[in-house]
């Protein structure tokens, strides 16, 4: 039996709500873990799938992020980002869980946003706006400790 686990968390709305991405993911894994994630508001499960790295014995199960679009889902290992507070883990967090399209827009700077993605990113917007603070508060707090 191949070792093929990994662990992966998503929005606890997308659980409460039971949203179409959850059951696409959900598809494609064997929870043998699930933990609620109260600091994060999110679901971190530990899984089985076909779609994770094969691991050597001892190994850890690695992060991933599942990426959905309109082709079968995809997944990337999470690289450990050294130095991350946990504010700035829930911005990136954050930012990936928009939709593909509204990422896509925000990549390209583009002023034309589909009503979906207006939509979500309004729903979205106080939040984010709100780790940003805590990101920049922390960035300058850094910053006075290097001068």
């Amino acid at each position: 039996m191949t070792r093929r686990y990994g662990r992966f968390s998503v929005p606890i709305d997308w659980v409460k709500n039971n949203v179409p991405q959850l059951k696409t993911v959900m598809a494609q894994v064997a929870i043998y873990r699930a933990d609620h994630r109260y600091d994060l508001d999110r679901i971190e499960y530990f899984a089985a799938s076909d779609y994770f790295r094969e691991l050597a014995e001892g190994e850890a199960a690695p992060e991933y992020r599942w990426i959905l679009g309109d082709m079968m889902p995809q997944v990337e290992e999470v690289k450990q980002q050294r130095g991350l507070t946990t504010p700035m883990r829930q911005l990136l967090n954050a930012v990936g869980e928009l939709p593909v399209e509204l990422q896509a827009d925000l990549e390209t700077g583009s002023h034309h946003m589909n009503n979906r993605a207006s939509e979500e990113f309004a729903k979205r917007y106080h939040r984010l706006m709100k780790q940003m603070n805590e990101v920049q508060r922390l960035a300058n707090v850094i910053e006075e400790m290097g001068e």
